[in-house]
């Protein structure tokens, strides 16, 4: 029997990630073409980082978070370039790639179902930020995220799909300091139930489907 082609499963998690990057008004452009050949380079980009964590894994939260910018800020790159060579319609932002990346970890971390040696790879991948973790993480850590800003609530639980680079001059990308501060909860607020940051998604997720 062949061994089946990991590209084909591959593909389906990034198609679905892909359509939570860009559901209803988080990306407003045509979104068909995001997930066909012409945005291949985007997608091993996303892939190449994937098999980092299984294959490698990052040694510290520097390391990773390195590898995550220069993933996102190519992933931006090679669709908002295919964007304005052909004349389309949207701008692929920082959110729309947190987005991607962070719900690809989110699938393949299913793996470790089980299998601790696996979990540990992804002790250093960002939470997914959305519109239920904003409201789950400001509403504890309202008085740490005023006194680490300026933001008020409507600030921080603003649409995560116009959420855009802090800096992005091609040489030196920064992610903006919402998802900066977003993330540091995030890993306060798991750190003390003794999880990842990624499985805090999983919880509040699952606690959330649940009402």
């Amino acid at each position: 029997m062949e061994k089946f082609d990991d590209n084909k499963l591959f593909q389906f998690v990034y198609v679905s990630a892909m359509r939570d990057a860009v559901l209803q008004k988080a990306y407003e452009g045509e979104k068909k073409w995001l997930t066909t050949e012409e945005t291949l380079e985007a997608r091993n980009k996303v892939k190449e980082y994937i098999d980092y964590i299984l294959e490698v894994g990052f040694k510290n939260q520097e390391e990773h978070d390195k590898k995550f910018i220069e993933t996102a800020s190519g992933v931006c790159d090679v669709i908002n370039k295919k964007i304005e060579t052909n004349g389309r319609n949207g701008q692929f932002t920082f959110g729309n790639a947190q987005k991607l990346i962070n719900i690809v970890c989110k699938y393949f971390y299913i793996i470790s179902y089980k299998d601790s040696s696996v979990r540990e790879k992804f002790k250093y991948c960002h939470c997914p930020m959305d519109s239920i973790l904003l409201e789950n993480v400001w509403s504890k850590k309202k008085d740490e995220i005023k006194e680490q800003s300026n933001m008020n609530v409507n600030d921080f639980k603003s649409s995560w799909g116009k959420e855009n680079w802090k800096i992005n001059d091609k040489e030196n990308y920064e992610v903006p300091d919402r998802y900066s501060i977003f993330q540091d909860n995030v890993r306060a607020l798991a750190q003390n139930e003794g999880i990842f940051p990624i499985e805090y998604d999983y919880k509040i997720w699952g606690e959330n489907l649940e009402k």
